[in-house]
């Protein structure tokens, strides 16, 4: 009988996934923090780990390079849980010598068993060596996306599941649970003490978190991936506090606005066919250029960037974007008067149009709205922000064509 450690500190999640691993004849042990994860590997080392890295006591970073730094554990497959939207945090995991990395956004108890099951198939290879970046020292097991994998493994992950594990639990479940969400949002931003105030925002985390991991072990994995994004723009305020502003604290309240909106009509959007979403980014600051379209790759949206507004206007008249994020202040043309010009356009008259702007004062947020504005996010910004504002004009979007689609039907 093989033998799987789950670390993973909700445990609802945890609970899951160690009924699934026995009903599949694993012998299941379970850490709830990484000081017990420790405890428990040197207690009754198993076959395989799988970890979450945002575990307390001892991160699960903490934990991968005690594992390799100990001659016992050196070759222990270890499957890392990650977020796609915190990038470093990834790097960091495999660099300390994580096997292979899953989406929790992106991954059904089913599908995980799979995997873990084709990795213990297979023989382990070389011997890792921490802290590397040589690809010739990186395991057998490659680290690529979680969906890629999963696809490998198991041919049928790519096809839509018909019956997702306790999707109809997850429904009703869900009320309560974006109570909680709603309220640790409203608390944490009617709170302006400052240690009491990071407790709070590690509540709404927390809260968010447990929503995205539920969302992806039913298969509503379009919903969880837009609740990872959130989840990951939290993570990374609590890291930097000084990030905390009133543009970011709007677009909090937003997402948690907008998952209540988005899980009453989450088989809507299920059921909708993937498309590949294109992000549109005109901005005159070619390093602003670069830092949001690497955000946006995090999310797996495409973007096209542009810096001058004629070149802004030519592209808007040839291509549908998804969303547009446009700078006001240009050279040119200001941002007012591309967004007014792209309103009476056939390709983009109708996408969400979001301003990036240093100005705050009421003018300029009356000027948005008068121009065809949809939204604003203010300088300096968080790249997660506009992750998390792209994903709500999108499904915004979706769901307004969904509903007219039924309409004419």
């Amino acid at each position: 009988m093989k033998k799987i450690l789950i670390v993973e500190d909700d445990t609802l999640i945890s609970g899951v996934y160690a009924t699934r691993f026995r009903a599949e004849g694993f012998e299941v042990s379970v850490a709830a923090d990484g000081q017990a994860a420790i405890e428990r590997l040197r207690s009754n080392l198993p076959d395989i780990l799988l970890l979450d890295l945002q575990i307390p006591k001892i991160s699960g970073i903490d934990v991968l390079k005690r594992i390799r730094s100990t001659l016992a554990m050196k070759n222990l497959p270890v499957i890392v849980f990650t977020n796609t939207h915190l990038p470093e945090l990834t790097q960091e995991a495999w660099r300390a010598g994580a096997n292979s990395f899953l989406r929790k956004a992106e991954c059904t108890p089913k599908s995980v068993v799979n995997v873990v099951q084709k990795l213990l198939a297979q023989p382990l290879g070389t011997q890792f060596k921490p802290g590397s970046d040589d690809a010739s020292d990186t395991p057998v097991i490659v680290f690529r996306e979680a969906h890629d994998l999963l696809r490998s493994l198991d041919p049928s992950y790519a096809k839509p599941a018909p019956q997702p594990e306790n999707p109809e639990q997850f429904l009703e479940e869900a009320p309560r649970i974006l109570g909680r969400i709603r309220q640790a949002c409203e608390e944490f931003l009617a709170d302006r003490g400052n240690e009491r105030r990071i407790l709070k925002l590690r509540d709404f985390h927390s809260q968010v978190r447990s929503l995205t991991a539920n969302a992806g072990m039913v298969g509503f994995h379009r919903f969880a991936v837009f609740c990872s994004a959130f989840e990951a723009l939290l993570k990374h305020l609590i890291e930097v506090p000084g990030d905390i502003k009133a543009s970011v604290e709007r677009t909090l309240s937003q997402a948690a606005d907008f998952l209540a909106v988005l899980t009453g009509h989450i088989r809507t959007i299920e059921r909708q066919t993937p498309s590949s979403s294109r992000v549109l980014l005109v901005d005159d600051d070619e390093i602003t250029l670069k830092i949001i379209s690497l955000a946006m790759e995090n999310a797996g949206l495409k973007a096209a960037t542009v810096s001058k507004a004629a070149e802004a206007m030519a592209m808007i008249n040839q291509e549908n974007f998804s969303v547009i994020f446009l700078d006001v202040l240009m050279p040119g043309a200001d941002g007012f008067a591309i967004c007014k010009e792209l309103r009476s356009s056939e390709t983009n008259a109708k996408t969400p149009v979001v301003f990036i702007t240093s100005l705050v004062d009421y003018e300029t947020r009356a000027r948005s709205l008068i121009s065809g504005g949809t939204d604003f996010v203010t300088k300096p910004f968080v790249p997660l922000e506009l992750t998390v504002k792209a994903f709500i004009r999108i499904l915004e979007n979706q769901l307004a064509g969904a509903s007219m689609g039924s309409l004419g039907a």
